[in-house]
């Protein structure tokens, strides 16, 4: 992987994701800056920007309002309803009853295509 630094000492690959245009995708060996860049995240999803802006729900707990049925990604139950082209993430767990059927062969794995 490949690190942009601004003149100012800023790394590009952390501003993308801290304004919530990207997740975090973790290819080792190029880990060195994970938690870093997961930090990023983590403070772009806590205050819904970008991509997180219709999936979570502001709070004191950035997981409130997640529906249960996605225990490793933050998606609101219906309404409305919504599928795998309305979300950014791919193949996480699904449990039942998937209100949004984001697993079509019920393996247990959500938008696997």
């Amino acid at each position: 992987m490949s690190y942009l630094w601004l003149p100012d000492g800023a790394m590009v690959n952390e501003r993308i994701p801290e304004a919530g245009w990207a997740l975090l995708l973790t290819v080792p060996p190029n880990v060195r800056h994970v938690d870093r860049l997961r930090e990023a995240q983590r403070r772009a999803r806590e205050r819904g920007a970008g991509l997180w802006a219709t999936l979570v729900t502001p709070g004191p707990d950035p997981r409130a309002g997640c529906d249960p049925s996605y225990p490793d990604v933050c998606i609101l139950p219906p309404p409305p309803d919504l599928d795998c082209r309305d979300i950014p993430w791919r193949r996480f767990r699904v449990l039942p009853p998937d209100p949004h059927r984001l697993d079509g062969d019920r393996d247990g794995i959500g938008c696997e295509r």
